[in-house]
C-alpha cells in the first residue's frame, strides 16, 4: 500500500478581516513543502497539489507545476505531481503543462 498526501492549498479569511493577512500565503506555501519533506522522512510515496481557479478559500497556488519543482529541493524519494489544473488552450496549453512539469525534476519524479 502506498501513502502520499494531498494538497489543496485552501486558506480561509480571517474572521476578524475582509483580506487575507499579508505573508499568510507564503505560511502556507512553505509548510506544504515542509511536511512535505518529514513525508519523505518518513516513507510515504507521493504529494500531490491541485489549483482551483475562481474561488477564494481555495485559490492560493497559481501555478500548481512550482510546487513539485521546489520539493526535490527538500525531498529526495518522493514524487510529485498535482492532482487537477485547466490545460484549456486559452489558459494553459496542455503541451506547456507538461513541459513545466517535465522540468520540475530531472530524476523523473513528477507523477
Amino acid at each position: 500500500m502506498k501513502f502520499g498526501l494531498f494538497y489543496q492549498m485552501q486558506l480561509p479569511k480571517p474572521r476578524d478581516a475582509d483580506v487575507w493577512y499579508p505573508g499568510q500565503e507564503a505560511k502556507l506555501i512553505k509548510k506544504c513543502l515542509n511536511r512535505s519533506a518529514f513525508a519523505d522522512k518518513v516513507g510515504f510515496d507521493h504529494v500531490m497539489v491541485v489549483k482551483h481557479q475562481f474561488n477564494g478559500k481555495y485559490n492560493h497556488l497559481p501555478a500548481c507545476d512550482v510546487i513539485p519543482g521546489a520539493i526535490p529541493w527538500r525531498a529526495s524519494n518522493i514524487r510529485m505531481g498535482h492532482g487537477t489544473g485547466q490545460m484549456m488552450p486559452a489558459n494553459e496549453h496542455r503541451m506547456k503543462v507538461a513541459e513545466n512539469l517535465a522540468s520540475a525534476d530531472p530524476a523523473g519524479r513528477v507523477l
